[in-house]
C-alpha cells in the first residue's frame, strides 16, 4: 500500500509539459494570375527551425551593405522572440563560417553524426528575378569579397546553432525533430534560395520551408528612369516565391499576434537610398 501512495505521489508531482501551437497565416499566389492565397497552418514551435542565412558583416554592393546595416535590429527582436517561443535559430554566414570555428554554436553541430539526406521533393522552378546585384545606380561598385563575418550588430543566442550544409542542416532536424523552417536574411534569390543551406536544397529534403517576407532583402539594381529601386526588386523576388517556391509569413505581424513583438521600437525597415541618389 505504502508503494502505491508513493507512486501516486510521485506521478502528481511530475509536471507535464504541453506545447502551445501557433498558427502561422502563409501566403502563396497562383502561378498564373498572381492572386494571393492565404492558408492557416498550426504548428508546435518547438518543431521550426528559423535559418539566418548570409548576415555579413559587408557586402560587395555599398548601397546592399547599408541595407544589412539597416535590417539587423528587425532581426535581432525577430530571432530573440524565436528563442523565448522554443523554436531553434541557426545563424549562417556560409562563406566565412570558419571563422566562428571554436564557437560553441559551430562546434555542437561538427559534433552532431553525420546523417544522409534524402531528396523527396523535386524542386523545380523558373528562374527568379535578377536584378544584376548592384544598387548603386550611377556609382557600380567595384566587386570587392571582404566580408569576415556576420553582422557585428547580430546577436549570437547561446543556444543558437551555425551549420553550414545541407547535411549539417537536416542532421538538426533530424535530432530536433523540425519539419518547417523560416527563412531570414540576405540576398533572397541568390544565397538564401541557393546556398547548401538554402531554401531549396532543404525542401528537397522534405521540410516545410516558408520565407519571412519582412525579413529578407533582395539581390537588388536600380534605375531610377524606370522606376525600379530595391524595395521593387525585393517585392518582386517574394512574388516569385510565391507563385513557384515557398509560402511566406510577415514574421513581425505574428509575433504581434502571440504578443512577443515590441512595437515601440522603431524597427521597420530603413530603405536606404542608392548612393548614386545622395548627390
Amino acid at each position: 500500500m505504502r508503494f502505491f501512495i508513493s507512486l501516486l505521489l510521485a506521478l502528481a508531482s511530475i509536471r507535464v509539459v504541453v506545447a502551445a501551437e501557433i498558427a502561422l497565416t502563409l501566403q502563396t499566389r497562383e502561378p498564373g494570375t498572381g492572386r494571393i492565397v492565404l492558408a492557416t497552418e498550426k504548428i508546435d514551435p518547438a518543431r521550426v527551425g528559423v535559418i539566418a542565412v548570409d548576415v555579413w558583416n559587408f557586402h560587395w554592393c555599398k548601397t546592399a551593405t547599408m541595407r544589412v546595416d539597416a535590417i539587423a535590429p528587425r532581426l535581432n527582436q525577430a530571432l530573440e522572440a524565436a528563442r523565448g517561443l522554443g523554436m531553434t535559430v541557426m545563424l549562417c554566414p556560409s562563406d566565412v563560417v570558419d571563422n566562428y570555428v571554436g564557437y560553441p554554436q559551430r562546434q555542437t553541430v561538427l559534433a552532431l553524426p553525420e546523417v544522409a539526406v534524402p531528396t523527396l521533393v523535386d524542386v523545380t522552378c523558373p528562374e527568379p528575378p535578377d536584378a544584376g546585384g548592384c544598387a548603386c545606380g550611377r556609382e557600380k561598385c567595384a566587386v570587392n569579397y571582404g566580408w569576415d563575418g556576420m553582422h557585428p550588430g547580430l546577436r549570437i543566442g547561446e543556444h543558437d546553432l551555425m551549420p553550414d550544409t545541407q547535411s549539417e542542416v537536416f542532421a538538426i532536424c533530424r535530432q530536433r525533430g523540425l519539419t518547417h523552417l523560416i527563412y531570414v536574411g540576405f540576398h533572397t534569390q541568390v544565397c538564401l534560395l541557393g546556398k547548401p543551406m538554402g531554401l531549396k536544397a532543404m525542401k528537397s529534403a522534405g521540410l516545410k520551408c516558408i520565407l519571412a517576407r519582412d525579413m529578407t532583402d533582395a539581390h537588388p539594381g536600380y534605375d531610377p528612369a524606370r522606376g525600379f529601386t530595391p524595395d521593387l526588386n525585393t517585392e518582386q523576388v517574394v512574388e516569385h516565391f510565391e507563385k513557384h517556391l515557398a509560402p511566406t509569413i510577415h514574421f513581425a505581424d505574428e509575433l504581434k499576434k502571440l504578443g512577443r513583438w515590441d512595437a515601440a521600437q522603431v524597427l521597420d525597415p530603413v530603405r536606404i537610398a542608392p548612393r548614386s541618389a545622395w548627390r
